[in-house]
């Protein structure tokens, strides 16, 4: 929907005023589009070198840690109101580690919770045979003692340091000191390329999150049917004879047409070109790429600066 995954997570973090960021891979990428400063947030930038999983993430910042923290994965899409609902229980409780909870239909692709009421009796990285079908949705409040449960963690048979084996090291020093909460609000876990193609499709959808107009500087020639919410960037020019079903997102300085057809759920970046008699159907095609006429592009992620040639056909049905 026009922004990057993290961008979305800065967002519902918005009523923090310093968050600090893991990076590793692709660092300077983010650092050059985030800056140290994201709408009043303070942005702390920690490089951890080597990719040795999710505790290992977190240990890179314990001198940084002061008091208890919020942590959570950057590979998510959530709600401000999970975020201050999952603040307010650990503050009502005071436990040392509070887990966000979410009901999934596959737990054995999560991390797999067992709940005593609000208290955390196991916790089970992708097992083979789940326990319940609360799996942990990757926000978490810690105390500092998860510092210390780190130190204790072996190698997982991932051959990583696993934030899960470090919670059942507090679980197992005492059942009162984590507590989990299910989850209110957004939440969706990106872990896939397709994933990409319904988050998408939520937040086009949802009219809370997504502010859709036409900029003032478009162009929208006549004989051009929008028909739903559509946003347009600014400097975007849409050709006579297109058809645009909302929602759907088009970024900055784009070239759309004449006489295509972009379907819902559809979000273009900036700079895209969609060339004559195209037809793109709920897909993700990101900046500085070409689309030339008379092809179809459907339920599709494409890159930044791709170029179709003429006719290009993407098959979107299962083989």
């Amino acid at each position: 929907a026009g922004k990057p995954i993290l961008e979305w997570n800065l967002e519902a973090l918005k009523n923090f005023n310093k968050i600090i960021i893991i990076v590793g891979y692709k660092k300077e990428k983010i650092r050059e589009y985030f800056g140290d400063e994201f709408k009043g947030i303070e942005l702390t930038y920690i490089e951890q070198k080597e990719q040795l999983g999710t505790a290992h993430a977190v240990s890179v910042v314990s001198e940084l840690i002061k008091g208890d923290f919020l942590a959570m994965n950057g590979d998510l899409l959530i709600s401000d109101k999970l975020v201050n609902n999952l603040l307010k229980n650990h503050e009502d409780h005071n436990p040392s580690a509070s887990l966000s909870l979410i009901k999934v239909d596959d737990p054995s692709q999560f991390g797999v919770v067992e709940l005593k009421k609000d208290k955390v009796m196991s916790i089970e990285e992708k097992p083979r045979y789940p326990k319940s079908n609360l799996a942990n949705a990757g926000i978490y409040v810690f105390s500092r003692e998860i510092f210390d449960a780190i130190k204790l963690v072996e190698k997982s048979t991932r051959a990583e340091y696993e934030i899960t084996d470090a919670i059942d090291i507090l679980i197992n020093r005492d059942k009162n000191m984590v507590h989990g909460f299910k989850c209110e609000g957004l939440w969706m876990d990106i872990g896939r390329p397709w994933d990409l193609l319904d988050a998408n499709e939520i937040l086009l959808g949802d009219r809370n999150l997504m502010k859709l107009k036409i900029h003032e500087t478009a162009e929208v020639e006549p004989y051009t049917v929008i028909k739903g919410d559509v946003s347009v960037g600014k400097g975007t020019v849409i050709k006579s004879g297109t058809y645009i079903e909302g929602p759907c997102f088009i970024g900055d300085d784009c070239k759309i047409g004449p006489n295509c057809y972009l379907r819902a759920s559809t979000a273009l970046g900036n700079n895209v070109h969609i060339g004559n008699a195209v037809e793109i159907k709920n897909s993700i095609i990101m900046s500085r790429t070409n689309v030339g006429h008379l092809s179809y592009i459907g339920d599709s992620i494409i890159g930044e600066d791709c170029n179709f040639g003429a006719g290009t056909k993407v098959a979107n049905l299962r083989f």
